[in-house]
């Protein structure tokens, strides 16, 4: 269909008629005139002036003024549609852009959150910079899958098991400490005594010195004869005769013979913890478990 402003311009042109001849008679600014023919309805004034300017033109030209008007209406619906709908297109373009934008947002926080959760939270990021080395323990898992339905144990439940063991072993070697440690004080006490110096004495410890019954009296010629049976974990310290002083550790269950022409002198680390023969006759206990005691037998 042909718009109004091509309709004006063949017109005027057929009669011969310039714009500025126009712009003379009607008055109407040339910008206006170009613009009427180009069909810039946007550009135009208020319709009341539009329509003004559209009867001087028709009438200029000889043309029917209502029918120009009603072109120009019609003209200018279809303008206000189509801009109408590129305007839309803009906007919904514009929208599907921003609703990607949106979602694409969206989906990144999302991962965010799930990588966050994932992890419990526990990621050092300062460890991530380039040339660090994250802290933290390091988890080797090593050998094949545990069964189905095995119960999965704790970090904490695993960490008890493994040093359960460890510390009964500390606590045994704790304890054979605490006996050598006690024995030796014992034995430095006796040292001071022969050598004149006075030293501090425990509560605990007591010098028994254990003579066989009288009816029981050997001949020296018999000499010594001492079989120390442990019940416990006992370290003793003997010296035989004039000799030089010698160690041993008894565990429970094990028999420790010792034989002498004079004499025996015993350390003992525990004296619950062992029981003494001497020629074939049972001694009497030593004392309780965990005391340090000197003997001298005969």
């Amino acid at each position: 269909m042909e718009t109004l402003g091509n309709y004006l311009k063949e017109e005027r042109n057929k009669k011969g008629i310039s714009l500025e001849e126009i712009y003379h008679v009607t008055k109407i600014s040339l910008s206006f005139l170009k613009d009427i023919e180009a069909d810039k309805y946007d550009s135009l004034p208020v319709p009341l002036i539009t329509r003004g300017f559209l009867r001087l033109y028709a009438k200029e030209l000889g043309l029917d003024e209502k029918e120009v008007i009603s072109r120009h209406e019609e003209g200018k619906r279809v303008f206000i549609f189509e801009k109408e709908k590129t305007e839309k297109g803009e906007f919904v373009h514009k929208n599907i852009f921003t609703a990607r934008r949106l979602i694409l947002l969206l989906i990144l926080v999302s991962s965010g959150f799930i990588i966050y959760y994932y992890f419990g939270g526990k990621i050092d990021f300062n460890s991530l910079n380039m040339g660090q080395t994250p802290s933290g323990p390091t988890i080797e898992v090593t050998g094949d899958k545990p069964p189905a339905g095995a119960k999965n144990l704790s970090e904490q439940e695993t960490l008890e098991l493994e040093e359960e063991p460890i510390l009964r072993q500390v606590e045994a070697e704790s304890i054979e400490t605490a006996i050598f440690e006690g024995a030796q004080t014992e034995m430095d006490k006796a040292a001071g005594a022969e050598s004149g110096v006075e030293e501090p004495t425990d509560e605990q410890d007591e010098e028994i010195s254990l003579q066989p019954e009288e009816d029981m009296a050997l001949p020296d010629k018999i000499g010594v004869d001492l079989v120390c049976r442990a019940k416990e974990l006992t370290w003793i310290r003997y010296r035989v005769d004039e000799g030089e002083d010698r160690e041993v550790l008894l565990k429970p269950g094990e028999n420790y013979s010792l034989k002498a022409e004079k004499g025996i002198e015993l350390l003992v680390g525990n004296a619950g913890g062992i029981s003494l023969n001497l020629n074939g006759k049972d001694l009497d206990p030593l004392g309780p478990s965990g005391q340090t005691v000197k003997i001298t037998l005969p």
